[in-house]
């Protein structure tokens, strides 16, 4: 296994423990899941801990199961693993503000041909980078 599969898998399974603990914010998530050992701070895994740190928060707030939790990182960590390295200095859309808009489209159950939830995702994905490009870059 190499060690980009063991930070996605620490990452995956840090979020499931994470849905037994009572007190639960985005900054305190991301904050773990950015100090799990090994997990670089420039790298791809980043698209996905945008996406993995906004699941098991909205998995509190609705009583999501474990299991339905772990198919929701499940479907995230696919999608941001398509997400290329250099995102947002060849395609000009940062991969970890993208993360955020794989977890919208996975929480409303979106696909490119359903109407309800089209606009929320892409919305949340806009803010996102929006607020990214403003604190400057590269590497932000």
């Amino acid at each position: 296994m190499s060690i980009q599969e063991m930070d996605y898998d620490m990452i995956t399974n840090a979020c499931l423990a994470m849905l037994a603990r009572p007190a639960l914010t985005a900054v305190g998530v991301l904050d773990e899941l950015m100090g799990q050992a090994g997990v670089p701070m420039h790298d791809p895994v980043h698209h996905y801990i945008t996406a993995a740190t906004l699941l098991p928060l909205a998995a509190h707030k609705t009583g999501m199961t474990r299991e339905e939790l772990a198919s929701g990182l499940a479907t995230a960590e696919e999608r941001a693993r398509k997400v290329l390295p250099g995102f947002c200095g060849w395609w000009g859309c940062c991969g970890a503000g993208v993360g955020c808009g794989i977890f919208a489209c996975v929480w409303l159950h979106n696909n490119p041909k359903r109407e309800q939830g089209w606009d929320t995702a892409n919305a949340l994905t806009a803010r996102c980078l929006a607020k990214i490009s403003s604190v400057g870059g590269p590497r932000c």
